[in-house]
């Protein structure tokens, strides 16, 4: 066999490099979901509250225009609490995103700011807003404090991936020409990241 044939032919792998950890987290996965369908059977009360269906579609006909004013004001609050939250929440995890960074800061204030977030996407956004309830009582202060917290977990984990995916050339060039580290940043980094981070805002503001 001439050696050219020899090197053409694909080399045998062994037979449990063929199954790689992908695929054996994807069939568990498939078989968690298949052992949970038990968990989908309702009981008889579970059936019967689908009774109550009708009355309650009922109730929308004909609309009630005296409430109008009262839903209006809600709304209007809705999206005044939703605006501040994420721009609180934004300037915070630009923050916070700089030291998860692993391109912009040591290693153990990374390993310290990304535990703490983590931490933060843990709770729920129901217990953040009864935490803000308890701390400043039921009205829209606690709803901008719930919120903010909430969104910083999440927006200080993209703008972090955002930094480190992040070409720093730019900034480096003028670091190396005697700007100083804000000025490398705002003039060399930020305008990379800043379609990003809007993008991100957005999503956040609409979540």
């Amino acid at each position: 066999m001439s050696k050219e044939k020899m090197n053409s032919k694909s080399p045998q792998l062994p037979w449990h490099s063929r199954f790689d950890l992908q695929g054996i987290t994807f069939a568990l996965f498939i078989l968690l979901g298949i052992s949970s369908l038990p968990a989908l059977e309702g009981s008889g009360r579970d059936l019967d509250y689908w009774g109550n269906l009708k009355g309650f579609l009922d109730q929308f006909l004909p609309p009630d225009f005296d409430i109008l004013p009262q839903t209006l004001a809600g709304i209007w609050e809705t999206i005044q609490i939703a605006g501040i939250s994420t721009l609180l929440a934004t300037l915070l995890s630009l923050v916070i995103a700089l030291g998860a960074a692993r391109t912009l800061s040591p290693l153990w204030l990374v390993m310290l700011t990304r535990m703490l977030l983590n931490c933060i996407r843990t709770i729920p956004s129901l217990l953040w807003a009864i935490l803000a309830v308890v701390l400043v009582g039921s009205n829209s202060l606690a709803g901008v404090i719930a919120l903010t917290f909430y969104s910083s977990g999440y927006l200080a984990k993209f703008f972090s991936e955002a930094f480190e995916s992040a070409d720093l050339h730019a900034q480096s060039a003028l670091r190396s020409l005697g700007a100083s580290s804000l000025q490398a940043f705002q003039y060399g980094l930020w305008p990379n990241l800043r379609p990003v981070i809007w993008s991100h805002c957005l999503w956040m503001l609409e979540y």
